[in-house]
């Protein structure tokens, strides 16, 4: 006997009533969302003909205005160059049969001040009346423009036209313009295919309508009242809803960016709506359609459906078991599929335990052909699976550690490192961010550089796990070490057969220079005293005296330059403190008459610089300034010796173009810098570039030099 009242439970027909009435409200709702839906994609779609509309206006404006353009610079050559009667006359006819071909109403060529000079209109020799200033933008602007609707002056129709400037002698001659009157623009916008019903209309910079086609009230020469000044711009506008008679309408205008003209589409409401009410009411028939389709097959299969859950009721409480169950038919799939499901409950067991078995095989697989080593250990540290990789590389079995703690796989510090780590690990990471290289301990007591990644994972049980990866780096670490010490010996001979060059290069140019002062130049003095000597026996010839006397000058002057290129290549002397003489004469036979300053600066002694450092020293100034004055058109360079203790250094400085050097890599640099920089090394110093466009360059060398 029942002693609680639960409240009753409704029956699955009754809920499957209830489903197929409440459907219906989603069905409604739908059908309103897809009627919202089409109605969004019916405006985006006119709206989209729309442009695509303004833009076949604007493109057929475009190309009729070009071809006139085209015609107009081929007339352009015709004009005669003197206004006698018979050029004129001439370039009349010619001008009439160009407005026949390009098909425009009127040719006119006009002067500078507006007169006409031309008009196919009338005859050749009648008086021309002046052109309006709407038709004088080509002659204004000296360039080709489209001229804005206008009253023609000749006849009484309103016109617009193109106008292209005739230049000669680099000004403005003349004006040619194309007049086409207003009906041949409604032609351009009839050859626009627009749907039935929709309007058109074009019109000039002004705002001026030129042609208008379909419904409309628009006259050719009022204003658009409906073009906000703050929407005249380049580009597409709208769409607006304007009142076009007595009807609402939509209207897009697109302006152009080159002539300013504006083509205008227009659709009334009641063209745009019209295949919107169409769907309103198709959808309203398929809505009730469902709403009738959705109630007959609910009551359908609500039968089905109880008789089918009845069976399977009935079958789970006689015998549950593998064997087959059996439904009424017709049934329904989920019906079949609980039959399926107690039919496979009673093999599932068995299949389970033999995936699992396979599963634990497969790991062990895995584990033991792996290339790393693999070590996992308890929350206790100890090692519970070692795979054979980890047994090649510790040199110990796994039946030996398998049990063990995992302190004996590595060092004392290692081991301490890895506890912390491992508390880490637990208390917030699954996994180290990156390899921890760590000391591990063969059998033999032997150390071993190792990379090492720890990950934690928690079984079902709750236990936690540590894993750890294991990887040998002792070749790899040997294989760096080769390289760094190949890297420093390159460098060491390199370093070596720079400043052995550098040697070479400067006991050539010491070679070079001695042979310049001794033997040129002596040569040089024996000649201008031949030349002396022969003056004093030319005397009876004024002639002849005087150009022994010039050859004398000129023996002097290139022994003064062989001096001068003698002290360049080797100024510094063979004896210490020879530097800042031999700059401050460099900086002085740089600005004599060159129009370069160049001024040397010193802080501190720099008596006891070595020979061979000021001569390097001196080929690093020489070089820099070379760059500033050759690459960088410098003006000023100002050179500046410091010295404090036992550290020296050498800045040059210019107010060329400059350039980002402390941003070019070394193999970019070029043989200038490389040679200073060699230069640098050789006296064991170092060098440093920098500058920035347009605020010059700066080379500093910094050395030391040895404790007295």
């Amino acid at each position: 006997m029942e002693s609680d009242r639960s409240p009753p439970i409704p029956a699955i027909r009754h809920l499957l009533g209830r489903l197929a009435a409440v459907m219906q409200v989603p069905v409604v709702v739908a059908c309103c969302v897809l009627f919202a839906i089409h109605w969004d994609n019916q405006m985006d779609h006119a709206l989209d003909r729309m442009r695509t509309a303004t833009m076949d206006i604007a493109t057929v404006l475009r190309e009729r205005f070009g071809d006139v353009e085209r015609r107009l610079d081929e007339l352009t050559n015709d004009i005669p160059a003197e206004e006698t009667p018979a050029a004129l006359s001439a370039f009349h006819e010619k001008a009439r049969a160009a407005a026949k071909a390009a098909g425009v109403d009127v040719i006119v060529l006009v002067r500078p001040d507006g007169q006409q000079v031309i008009n196919t209109r009338v005859p050749f020799g009648h008086p021309l009346p002046r052109n309006p200033e709407t038709m004088m933008k080509a002659v204004r602007t000296g360039r080709p423009a489209v001229n804005d609707l206008a009253p023609s002056p000749v006849v009484r129709t309103y016109a617009a036209g193109f106008g292209v400037p005739v230049l000669r002698n680099g000004r403005i001659e003349y004006g040619l313009n194309a007049g086409i009157e207003a009906q041949r623009f409604t032609a351009l916008l009839q050859s626009v295919k627009l749907p039935e019903g929709w309007g058109a209309s074009i019109a000039d910079s002004q705002r001026v309508v030129v042609a208008e086609v379909g419904p409309g009230t628009h006259e050719v020469g009022e204003r658009h009242p409906y073009m906000a000044e703050s929407r005249q711009v380049p580009g597409n506008h709208g769409p607006y809803q304007v009142r076009i008679g007595d009807e609402e309408a939509q209207v897009l205008y697109r302006i152009s960016a080159i002539s300013g003209w504006s083509s205008h589409v227009a659709i009334p409401h009641s063209v745009l709506y019209a295949p919107i009410r169409l769907a309103a009411a198709q959808l309203a028939l398929a809505l009730v359609a469902v709403f009738a389709a959705s109630i007959w097959v609910a009551t359908r299969f609500a039968g089905r459906i109880s008789r089918s859950v009845e069976a399977l009721g009935h079958a789970a409480r006689e015998a549950p078991s593998p064997n087959p169950v059996a439904l009424p038919l017709p049934t329904f799939a989920e019906a079949r599929e609980v039959a399926y499901a107690l039919e496979d409950s009673g093999r599932a067991a068995v299949e389970s335990r033999a995936a699992l078995m396979r599963s634990e095989q497969r790991l062990q697989t895995i584990l033991q052909t792996a290339s790393s080593g693999v070590i996992v250990c308890d929350g206790q540290h100890r090692v519970v699976v070692f795979n054979a990789a980890a047994e090649e590389m510790f040199g110990r079995f796994s039946d030996e550690v398998v049990g063990g703690s995992a302190s004996a796989l590595f060092g004392p510090r290692t081991w301490r490192r890895y506890l912390d780590l491992c508390v880490r690990l637990r208390a917030g990471e699954h996994h180290s961010r990156k390899p921890v290289h760590w000391a591990g301990a063969r059998s033999h007591g032997t150390l071993f550089p190792a990379d090492v990644m720890i990950s934690v994972f928690t079984d079902l049980d709750g236990e936690r796990y540590c894993t750890l990866i294991v990887r040998d780096v002792t070749v790899r670490l040997r294989a760096q070490l080769e390289l760094a010490r190949a890297q420093r010996e390159v460098r060491r001979v390199s370093d070596g057969f720079q400043h052995a060059l550098l040697k070479e290069t400067d006991a050539q140019l010491a070679a070079i220079a001695g042979e310049l002062h001794d033997a040129v130049g002596s040569s040089l003095a024996g000649i201008s005293m031949l030349a002396g000597g022969a003056a004093g026996l030319a005397r009876g010839q004024p002639r002849l005296a005087e150009l022994l006397e010039k050859l004398q000058d000129q023996v002097r002057l290139t022994a003064q330059t062989v001096r001068h290129i003698s002290r360049g290549i080797m100024p510094a002397g063979t004896e210490a403190g020879a530097l800042l003489p031999a700059l401050e004469r460099f900086a002085a036979d740089i600005s004599g008459g060159s129009g370069i300053r160049c001024t040397v600066r010193q802080r501190g002694g720099f008596e006891r610089v070595p020979p061979g450092v000021g001569g390097h020293l001196y080929r690093i100034v020489q070089e820099a300034t070379a760059n500033a004055v050759r690459h960088g058109g410098a003006r000023r360079v100002r050179i500046a010796l410091a010295h404090a203790g036992n550290h020296y250094r050498l800045t040059v400085r210019d107010d060329g173009s400059g350039a980002d050097l402390a941003r070019l890599p070394p193999g970019k640099l070029g043989v200038g810098m490389r040679s200073i920089h060699a230069r640098a090394v050789a006296i064991g110093g170092t060098a440093e570039y920098a500058g920035a466009p347009g605020h010059g360059c700066r080379v500093r060398v910094a050395w030391t030099a040895p404790s007295p």
